[in-house]
């Protein structure tokens, strides 16, 4: 894209100078792949680089040869014993590593001698503040011998130059043994924004009814970030289901207002309400020859013929008056304590 090519001299940091038909003369930088002018509109015969890196090129119409300074120089005036050359700092919000510039002075400089053999190292110091952590996990609960895992994500507020670690110890009521964590710390890598911590309970099986348990990861001191996050909870769920009974006090009552109460008792304590689903059937009539002191129970009737009950055709070739549904399905969900139904 920058024409064809007259002349092309390598520099001796292995950059290299070019001289296109366009009469321009290119730098180009293998560092960062760069390619930029710094003379164009010029008819030379030649260019030439010299043990420095500066160029020479010879200007046909002016019947001269001009030079390039392009590698690093301090110059030292005449009359003057003192030269100097600033490197100034780019600012930037990136949380990095310190960097270094190296500078290899020649050991035959123009117009005097140097004893200077070695190079010397110049340390750029980054002053930015280190990036922030939040955490999300993939689920707020894992089942016990789950198929799914649960995936802990820690996130950078920004790219880092540095590798972030973040190291955490594990407390709960659940055991050891009944789940799995990749080891601490979670790790974030330098150019990188996540890190990842897995927990899984794959394989891992028991037979006991149980509460819910908590796994909790509670974070240490990070190293190369900050975070306002102390910990997190992940809550770790049974499969086993306890067994449920009924009980009858008494089994037999007086239509005359007694009363006979219903207890579900089941197994295990557990996290979870239990519902238990009853069908009731039988002689007795619901509102007729019992109540009941649950709200939710309603009362269903089937009218044959017209919409109004004890009229219509069918109701009277069957000569009857009324017909109710002997068997009548309602729910009655079961909680601790609720109605003397324990759970």
């Amino acid at each position: 894209s920058y024409g064809s090519i007259r002349d092309l001299q390598i520099k001796p940091d292995g950059n290299f100078v070019l001289y296109n038909l366009g009469s321009d003369i290119f730098n180009y930088s293998i560092n960062d792949d760069s390619l930029s002018v710094f003379q164009n509109n010029i008819v030379a015969s030649d260019i030439k680089i010299d043990n420095k890196g500066d160029l020479y090129y010879s200007n046909y119409n002016e019947h001269s040869v001009i030079k390039f300074q392009l590698s690093p120089a301090i110059i030292i005036s005449s009359g003057s014993t003192q030269g100097t050359i600033a490197l100034t700092g780019t600012n930037d919000s990136t949380y990095e590593l310190d960097e270094t510039i190296i500078v290899t002075p020649s050991t035959s400089p123009t117009n005097a001698t140097s004893s200077i053999s070695e190079a010397s190292t110049i340390t750029i110091k980054d002053d930015d503040d280190p990036p922030s952590v939040t955490f999300a996990l993939s689920a707020d609960s894992i089942e016990e011998n789950s198929s799914t895992d649960v995936t802990l994500t820690a996130t950078l507020s920004e790219v880092s130059g540095k590798n972030v670690e973040i190291p955490y110890t594990l407390s709960g009521t659940a055991k050891s043994s009944e789940y799995t964590i990749t080891d601490s710390p979670i790790t974030i890598a330098a150019g990188s924004t996540t890190g990842t911590a897995t927990i899984s309970t794959n394989g891992l099986d028991d037979t006991d009814v149980e509460v819910t348990e908590t796994i909790i990861l509670t974070f240490g001191t990070l190293t190369n970030a900050t975070t306002s996050t102390t910990d997190v909870t992940l809550n770790l769920t049974s499969d086993d289901k306890p067994s449920v009974t009924l009980s009858y006090d008494p089994i037999t009552f007086n239509e005359n207002g007694e009363t006979s109460v219903i207890t579900a008792t089941q197994s295990d304590v557990t996290s979870n309400n239990t519902s238990v689903e009853f069908g009731f059937s039988g002689t007795a009539l619901l509102n007729t020859d019992y109540s009941t002191n649950l709200s939710s129970v309603k009362v269903v009737k089937t009218i044959i013929g017209s919409n109004s009950e004890g009229k219509g055709d069918a109701l009277k070739a069957a000569k009857v008056k009324r017909i109710i549904i002997n068997e009548l399905i309602f729910f009655i969900s079961v909680k601790f304590n609720f109605f003397k139904m324990r759970v």
